[in-house]
């Protein structure tokens, strides 16, 4: 079952409607229906909401390794493959400053929020979340001049 089916049917035995669901997960019907469709695929946050609304595991929705991928993925470029993904992240994370890395993987392979991580690092929210952004352009920069050479 994809992730697209799986909400749909989650969504469906909860007896709510896209537009309800959107709306409990403070997103907007289009996306709920691009998930199901499997044209988006919800970062691992979003599951762990949307299967606490389902009253389900997450992994009932997808699983965790295909979540951080698919993140990943999505900060690099989209037609990279899993095993080079892989690969790249380990090379990467060497290139990370020690408070980098530690931010990189308490979000990537944790999948904690950046409020979260704000508060266990004693740090602001906006930090966070403008380290991560540096991060991800970094770590399109390094895909890109890996997949020049």
């Amino acid at each position: 079952m994809t992730v697209g089916e799986a909400i749909t049917k989650y969504r469906k035995k909860c007896n709510l409607t896209q537009k309800e669901l959107a709306e409990l997960m403070y997103v907007s019907p289009d996306l709920v229906s691009m998930w199901e469709r499997g044209n988006r695929i919800p970062d691992y946050p979003t599951v762990l909401k949307m299967s606490g609304i389902f009253g389900v595991l997450p992994e009932s929705l997808i699983d965790r390794e295909i979540a951080v991928a698919e993140e990943l993925r999505n900060a690099a470029h989209d037609n990279i493959d899993i095993p080079e993904l892989k690969e790249c992240v380990n090379s990467f994370l060497e290139t990370l400053t020690e408070k980098q890395r530690v931010i990189f993987v308490m979000r990537y392979y944790r999948f904690l929020d950046t409020k979260t991580i704000s508060d266990q690092l004693d740090t602001t929210d906006g930090y966070i979340r403008n380290t991560l952004v540096r991060i991800r352009r970094k770590f399109r920069k390094f895909i890109t001049r890996r997949q020049n050479q």
